[in-house]
């Protein structure tokens, strides 16, 4: 639900101008508190000197040495009945922020832009520090009418050197030659900002079958460097929390677009939507024009959110396509809340597994952690926390980024017997850091 903050200013005359600033920010989980009413005989009306600015917050997060996270887009709009100029743009901190009026169409231009009644303009601003820690701005418009007050929105962020590896098998497949079968390990190694670890080479991986180190059949190579195409299934929560705040839709559908638009050569996706109900919007396709038609069409069923069985149905889609790797990515901003739930956390993940398909988990908003962690975890998949919706679009480049580009493919020859499983184990050191997951195969099954 949205917490709108309205400051009405008063001017007694023939006419009585109402100049309001409203700044809005979103929620989720089902369970935010509702709209804070205004006061009897507040005049909230439209009038002329209206700004509204969204976001009017943002959080860039933690971003490691190297990266580069995606800027943010700030929308003004106009939403009096006359015409407002904006005369000035202004960061408090340039050092470590940048401001880019004219980032892209319908952008605020020089940063003095004059906005009609309902008109918007859009600007950008990049965080780019020099010296790692943390980080605040205070971005300002201020309108060319004195009487008008000015909208600010925080902005902050925080640079670090990369601290901690989180290591990850995706996936594991056999070309089940046995005896001698050979494994390839789908592995991600990311940052504690969820940034892609690249760079590293055979010396920086061990891996340990039963607990012996066994020797690669072949040096680790990324998957945009091999012919490895990827089947996605994209769920997208559409469930009454996320549809009451419009933004969250178009940020969501945006931040999904991104994605589909860099999916390459032989690469699949699937749209469903849900919220009480699961529905397929658009079967796994390589026509990208068809799933952003899917992606780009209302869905106006909302509802509860019925997480577990969108997952389900998710991997079940996934799991019989032919494409070595295959993910499920969902975004959602609360627990499964779902009456009519047909199958529980503990079901999904394990059907999941037996399918060998991992599971990206992306909180939106307000919700529950633990349940989000506990599915990613438990599929070989990686759980990303979006504080807002804005967030989103950086979310997904860093999907792009560990599915797409810089996702490691690690191979070996198992020592293991027809029919026998065993504990797959990746470790990964860098420079003085160190992360591992241990997964259970059967190579030759």
């Amino acid at each position: 639900m949205n917490n709108c903050k309205t400051v009405t200013f008063g001017r007694m005359a023939v006419l009585m101008a109402c100049i309001v600033l409203i700044a809005c920010s979103g929620g989720g989980g089902g369970s935010g508190a509702p709209d804070s009413a205004a006061p009897p005989g507040l005049n909230t009306s439209p009038g002329p000197g209206m700004l509204q600015v969204d976001p009017p917050a943002h959080d860039f997060g933690v971003v490691t040495d190297g990266n580069v996270p995606a800027p943010l887009r700030l929308k003004i709009t106009n939403v009096g009945g006359a015409t407002l100029p904006v005369r000035d743009l202004v960061l408090s901190d340039v050092v470590n922020f940048r401001l880019n009026p004219g980032a892209e169409t319908n952008s605020c231009g020089t940063g003095s832009p004059t906005l009609g009644p309902g008109a918007t303009c859009t600007l950008e601003v990049a965080f780019q520090p020099t010296n790692f820690g943390s980080y605040e701005s205070v971005l300002t418009v201020t309108p060319g009418e004195p009487v008008t007050p000015v909208a600010t929105v925080q902005i902050s962020g925080t640079f670090e050197a990369e601290a901690e590896l989180k290591v990850r098998i995706n996936q594991v497949e056999t070309d089940s030659k046995c005896p001698g079968a050979e494994v390839t390990a789908y592995v991600s190694v990311t940052d504690q900002g969820g940034y892609p670890v690249i760079g590293l080479s055979e010396a920086n991986f061990s891996i340990f079958e039963n607990m012996s180190q066994v020797d690669f059949s072949r040096p680790p190579v990324f998957v945009s460097q091999v012919h490895a195409p990827i089947s996605v299934a994209l769920a997208l929560d559409y469930s009454k929390s996320i549809t009451d705040t419009p933004e969250y839709v178009a940020d969501m559908e945006a931040a999904a677009a991104d994605f589909i638009h860099h999916l390459g050569a032989g690469d699949e996706a699937e749209i469903i939507k849900f919220g009480t109900e699961v529905e397929v919007f658009q079967e796994f396709t390589s026509d990208k024009a068809l799933l952003l038609t899917a992606l780009q069409t209302p869905w106006v069923k909302e509802g509860k959110t019925n997480l577990y069985d969108a997952v389900q149905r998710a991997v079940q889609d996934t799991a019989p396509r032919k494409n070595s790797r295959k993910a499920v990515i969902v975004i959602t901003d609360g627990e499964n809340r779902g009456d009519q739930t047909r199958y529980s956390l503990k079901t999904v993940i394990q059907y999941a597994g037996k399918k060998g398909i991992p599971v990206f988990t992306v909180g939106l908003g307000l919700f529950d952690s633990g349940i989000l962690e506990t599915l990613a975890d438990g599929t070989g998949g990686q759980f990303y926390r979006a504080a807002t919706s804005d967030n989103l679009e950086n979310t997904y480049l860093q999907l792009v980024d560990t599915l797409l580009q810089y996702q490691y493919v690690l191979s070996y020859v198992s020592h293991i017997t027809d029919g026998a499983s065993a504990d797959l184990r990746v470790k990964t050191v860098s420079q003085t850091i160190a992360g591992e997951d241990t997964r259970r195969i059967t190579p030759c099954p």
